[in-house]
């Protein structure tokens, strides 16, 4: 049985650490065949926690012959927990958010659930063109780079605090192993991860590699939020009116990327044409 023990707090980066615990944890579980998941004790989750997880049991479904999940003793974290779909994902819509989307090819028709979730959960100002081409972006990423078996999608609007979290992971090769693979040189994981946020491209094709580029502009200086790449053992974080940071885990890694923004609601339309490379 694994204790789910995630960190109690709303800051991504300060739960990643254990988010990881939990998967290495799984990943020595399963060995056996089972799978027991024990969140009683887990008093908040994230959309970036619950894209992690959930994400992680996907995968692991066909290595397993039994999955349980004992759910959160607290009644509001069981409660959203349901409302999101966790873990095996949803299609309903919402009131303010799109719940996780599990899917296997495709990725722009994923994208086009979390439109239509948009449409009618989202405040009207966020029914535009940039969130959806954010969310493109992130899904033909995953499309064309990332070799993914299993990936997963989710977007919620948190209406009291009036912030936005979007999140697409997937349990591809990675941004630094395709970097190998391509012979671009970088010495860290999350220097990899850099790289391709400053454009460094994968196909020998001008203009390629600038949609993370731009999509990062988008929400940096357009909407002036929070942006997150994880990859294999890097992750860079961005923040409006701040240096990016790179942090390197040395005893734990993601398999594959997760991308992750969060903003507060603009208070008019940001257009995304002017931040296209």
């Amino acid at each position: 049985m694994i204790d789910c023990n995630i960190y109690n707090s709303d800051d991504p980066v300060e739960q990643l650490g254990s988010c990881l615990e939990v998967l290495d944890k799984i990943d020595e579980e399963i060995s056996s065949k089972e799978l027991h998941l024990d969140m009683r004790n887990t008093n908040w989750v994230t959309p970036f926690t619950a894209l992690i997880l959930s994400n992680k049991i996907i995968q692991s479904m066909p290595k397993v012959s039994y999955i349980r999940i004992s759910g959160p003793k607290n009644k509001e974290v069981y409660s959203y927990l349901s409302s999101i779909g966790f873990p095996l994902g949803k299609k309903e819509k919402g009131y303010t958010y799109s719940p996780i989307n599990h899917f296997t090819k495709d990725a722009n028709k994923a994208a086009n659930m979390v439109f239509d979730l948009i449409n009618t959960t989202f405040p009207d100002i966020l029914k535009g063109s940039t969130i959806k081409y954010i969310i493109s972006e992130f899904c033909d990423n995953v499309e064309q780079h990332s070799r993914f078996t299993n990936a997963s999608i989710m977007a919620q609007y948190y209406k009291k605090k009036n912030y936005v979290d979007i999140g697409i992971i997937d349990d591809g090769i990675s941004i630094p192993y395709l970097f190998e693979k391509k012979r671009i040189k970088f010495k860290e994981d999350a220097e990899a991860i850099d790289k391709a946020l400053h454009g460094t491209s994968t196909k020998n094709e001008d203009g390629r590699g600038k949609g993370l580029v731009s999509t990062k502009d988008i929400v940096e200086k357009g909407l002036k939020g929070h942006f997150y790449i994880v990859s294999r053992n890097g992750m860079v974080t961005m923040e409006h009116g701040r240096d990016r940071k790179l942090y390197k885990f040395t005893d734990s890694s993601l398999k594959g990327t997760l991308g992750y923004i969060r903003f507060q609601v603009p208070k008019k339309e940001v257009s995304w044409e002017q931040y296209i490379k």
